[in-house]
């Protein structure tokens, strides 16, 4: 539930009307807005295609206010509201890889998920290596160091891309 921020004095007769029609999303007395009832689908256009044909729209919620020594007026409000439906599961098709010094593998796609779902847009990799070295994967660059080396970069789309520097040798 997200509570509503209200200018000092008195509010009633909140709603909330949306494009799309969201039936989800309510209004209480007071203002906050929860989701209720089943989701539905699609209705998400934007051009970030990464969330389009997720569960939302684009709403107005009103109420008429009563300042402190005024009359009544009618207060409105625009917001986007988005109930996400995130994958379940993410799995590449190989789940360990060995690679030789100065060798780059081909890509690993990240395959296609349920349709109407979010696609991750944040990745977090894990390493383990034979012998044991440090690795440490840096999220704001998608990058994967191994002893300071760039050896592996993750894709906006989830490809990974693995390749190890001679230099390492």
């Amino acid at each position: 539930s997200f509570p509503a921020s209200k200018a000092p004095g008195t509010w009633k007769d909140f709603a909330v009307r949306c494009a799309p029609n969201t039936a989800w999303l309510q209004v209480s007395s007071i203002g906050t807005l929860t989701k209720s009832g089943s989701i539905g689908t699609g209705g998400v256009m934007t051009e970030d295609a990464s969330k389009a044909g997720q569960t939302g729209g684009v709403c107005v919620v009103s109420a008429l206010h009563l300042p402190t020594g005024g009359k009544w007026q009618l207060r409105q409000a625009k917001v986007m509201a988005v109930w996400p439906q995130p994958w379940s599961s993410m799995s590449y098709q190989a789940s360990s890889v060995s690679v030789t010094l100065g060798e780059q593998l081909p890509i690993l796609k990240l395959p296609v998920g349920s349709p109407g779902t979010l696609k991750p847009s944040d990745f977090f990799v894990a390493c383990d290596t034979t012998p044991s070295l440090k690795w440490s994967f840096d999220s704001l660059l998608s990058t994967g160091l191994l002893e300071g080396y760039s050896v592996l970069e993750v894709a906006e789309d989830g490809g990974i891309s693995i390749s190890i520097a001679r230099q390492m040798a």
